[in-house]
Formats: structure tokens, sequence, C-alpha cells
């Protein structure tokens, strides 16, 4: 990624030859020119307030425009889709002194390369495989062709029964936004005396799963879920790369 005016803003948490996943926050009141180079998710933690200035790359024969969005509240978890050679020119407009005013958060995923690992005739034939659900998420919010975006979230305590059950077919990256404790479940017993994992992850803590094209055969690639917490949900994003 290349940034001009951002280093301070954001903090590089994982790498390798896939994928980077940055940490970004804007306090109230400053701006941030990025010149986004590879492909990338912009994913809103917690609700923001934004004025944006979005100039998209020039077509062939034509000219770069510019798409503004002012006084823009954003939701929590809003995924943006960034293509390369976008220009984003992002300021927290939050007033400093006023009482909701807050740290603008996104987390970034940075694809480090614009052409999938696998064609998409193939990742469907590697999803029709799994022996179980490959909605690995409780939410897709984005899907193209080198990526699915999912939200996993689940209030205190949720969780636990068949309908948490999924399979991962695909590479994978997630991050916990929040202290989180997920419980992995069997996926035919859903044994909570018997747990596959008991993974306890804090805020920004990023896990990486590379994932075999026959793992949609093997149950030992799939698992039921379960917030081992009572006072807190789950708050994970996870991205799934083609």
């Amino acid at each position: 990624m290349t940034a001009q005016s951002s280093e301070s803003f954001t903090q590089l948490l994982f790498q390798n030859e896939r994928i980077e996943v940055y940490d970004f926050r804007l306090p109230p009141g400053e701006s941030v020119t990025v010149v986004h180079e590879l492909p990338t998710i912009r994913w809103q933690v917690d609700e923001g307030h934004h004025g944006l200035v979005v100039t998209q790359p020039p077509q062939e024969g034509g000219h770069s425009s510019d798409k503004k969005e002012e006084d823009e509240i954003v939701p929590d978890r809003k995924v943006f889709f960034v293509s390369p050679g976008t220009q984003w020119t992002l300021k927290n407009i939050a007033a400093s002194t006023a009482k909701e005013a807050g740290t603008y958060r996104q987390i970034l995923f940075v694809l480090q390369s614009d052409e999938p690992k696998y064609s998409e005739q193939q990742v469907q034939d590697l999803l029709k495989e799994a022996i179980y659900t490959t909605a690995v998420g409780t939410a897709l919010l984005l899907e193209n062709e080198l990526c699915r975006v999912w939200d996993f979230y689940l209030e205190p305590g949720e969780g636990g029964g068949s309908d948490t059950v999924h399979h991962h077919c695909l590479d994978y990256v997630f991050i916990n936004v929040a202290p989180s404790r997920l419980l992995g479940l069997h996926p035919e017993t859903l044994d909570q005396n018997n747990l596959l994992f008991d993974s306890i992850s804090t805020d920004n803590q990023v896990t990486w799963n590379y994932i075999p094209a026959s793992a949609g055969k093997d149950k030992a690639f799939a698992h039921g879920g379960k917030n081992g917490y009572d006072d807190r949900p789950m708050r994970e994003y996870l991205l799934e790369l083609k």
C-alpha cells in the first residue's frame, strides 16, 4: 500500500504473500490521503463520521473521476472495496469538542495480487465439495472475484448449535476487533465438554489459515462455534481469499 501522510495513523498487524492487515485510526479533525496500489478492503469498526473524496483511476481513453461523501455517518461493519489506483482523501469530521466525537477506525485488508488463486468455477467446485455449509460467518457482507467478506458476530453466550457449524474450503484470515473467546465444537457432536479449540483473542489479534484444495472432503476443516464469554460479544472480521 502506498500512502501519503498516513503512516502515523496506520499500524501493520500481519503480512504474508497473500495479504496484509492494517489497523487504521484517524483522530477527530485529522485528514489523510491514501493511494491504493493493490485491491483493498476497508472495513469500518464502530460508527464513524467522515468527509470523503474518492478519486477513481482513469479508464482507457478517459479521465479520472471524483466521488464525494460529505458529512457521512458510516455504520459499524460497513465494507468498502477499493480498486487498485484509487485515491482516498478522508477526514474524521467529528468535532474534537463534541461529546460523541471519537477516533475513526477501520481494518484494512490489502490483497497482494489482483489475480485470484482459483478461477470462479474452481471456487464453486471447491465449495460444492464441502460436507457442511460454507457460510463461515454470520453475515456475508461482500463477494467478488477475489474474496468473500464475512462478519462473524455472536452475542454473549450465543452459539453452540448446529446452525453455527461451517466448513472452511478457502484460505482465510480474520481479526478480532474486541477481546473475544470462541469455543470450537466438533461438527457432529457439538460437545462443549470435548472442544476442538478454546481460542482467546485480544483486540487486533490476526489469525491466518492456509486451506488445501482437498479441505471440503475433510471434516477436520469444519467446526461449530460458541461465544465463550457471557458478558461480551464476540467480534471477528473474516476474509476468505479466492
